[in-house]
């Protein structure tokens, strides 16, 4: 095995290299370490409750505690409608009205039936 001279310039740009290579690391780190800790103080506040001073959106699906189908005894067309979507009713109120038309067709198309 060779002895160490620090003259040789084999082991001069051996230890050059090093170096470079160990201060560029070292500068790398301190360069990522600085740009990791921001400060975000600034764009934070603490959460209260209360009425926010502006229109927020956002998407989501909201589901019923309860629901129920309404489908009228006899099919038709719809004349009016009393409720609106959501709206609590109690039972036996009257919700919508079938047109008449249908039945009094209905009701014709009987009678010659039973005529004939």
């Amino acid at each position: 095995m060779k002895k160490f001279d620090p003259k040789n310039k084999k082991w001069i740009g051996i230890l050059s290299f090093l170096l470079v290579i160990g201060g560029g690391s070292l500068v790398r780190n301190h360069v990522v370490e600085q740009n990791t800790k921001r400060e975000v103080a600034s764009y934070t506040i603490e959460a209260e409750s209360g009425k926010l001073p502006s229109l927020i959106t956002s998407s989501g699906e909201l589901k019923a505690e309860r629901s129920v189908n309404v489908s009228p005894e006899r099919q038709g067309l719809l004349e009016s409608l009393f409720v609106k979507e959501g709206q609590k009713v109690l039972q036996g109120e009257i919700i919508a009205k079938m047109k008449s038309g249908d039945y009094i067709y209905q009701l014709d198309e009987f009678k010659t039936e039973y005529n004939k």
